[in-house]
């Protein structure tokens, strides 16, 4: 649509031309008086301004793009240092003792103990124990004139049974000597016991010695006694 001040300058400039056109056709027969100014046209009113269109629909949101890759890991911090220790905590109590233990399988063992008492004194070293039977080696240095070296098995209770060398066995109350060396004091002797030595408790518990391994050894290899040989010890469940 054509604003109304563009129609309206259009008509004013031909009405000038058509103006200028009768005055050029006047001069050209006779020239007159130039007639006065024409007045001049009114300017043509100016055009409202059209309303402004709506605004337009927004467009759908676009797709998400891809993820993107892993970073690489940061490099490992620095390690602490460590704290200092805590204090030591008060012992606990002590347990009570458990029951004993079933009775152990055989035992057999080799022996060596060197013994050096003092004068007129006993040095003693155990060997093993069975049950309620100990058996261990004795060493005394000028007992009664006489240097000794014995093999003694003890026990704890009564109506047990020794023997020491093919006799016959017999009631020991206290100990029994198993096997033994004597000779008067300071004097050199090694020897070794033949067919001695077993021990029998009531409960069954039995210690005894290979006798013809058994070395006796007085005043001699820098020692006032020197037994050694062989012992074995089990429990017989009677």
């Amino acid at each position: 649509m054509v604003p109304m001040r563009w129609i309206a300058g259009i008509l004013a400039a031909a009405l000038v031309v058509a103006v200028l056109a009768a005055l050029a056709t006047a001069q050209a027969v006779a020239p007159g008086d130039p007639g006065p100014a024409g007045p001049q046209g009114i300017q043509g009113a100016t055009g409202t301004q059209g309303p402004q269109g709506p605004q337009g629909e927004a467009g759908p949101a676009g797709d998400q793009g891809p993820q993107g890759d892993r970073g690489p890991q940061g490099p490992q911090g620095i390690q602490g240092a460590t704290g200092a220790p805590g204090p030591q905590g008060p012992p606990g109590a002590t347990g009570t003792q458990g029951v004993q233990g079933p009775q152990g399988p055989s035992d057999f063992r080799s022996f060596f103990v060197t013994l050096d008492p003092a004068d007129g004194a006993w040095e003693e070293e155990t060997i093993l124990t069975q049950g309620t039977l100990t058996l261990f080696a004795a060493c005394g240095r000028n007992i009664g004139g006489d240097d000794v070296a014995l093999l003694v098995v003890v026990n704890t209770e009564d109506g047990w049974y020794a023997s020491d060398g093919g006799g016959i066995p017999y009631d020991a109350v206290d100990e029994a000597y198993l096997g033994d060396e004597s000779e008067p004091t300071g004097t050199t002797q090694v020897d070794f016991d033949f067919d001695d030595g077993f021990a029998i408790a009531p409960s069954g518990d039995v210690i005894g010695y290979n006798s013809e391994a058994t070395v006796f050894a007085l005043n001699e290899f820098g020692h006032r006694c020197v037994m050694a040989g062989q012992v074995w010890a089990f429990q017989g469940g009677l």
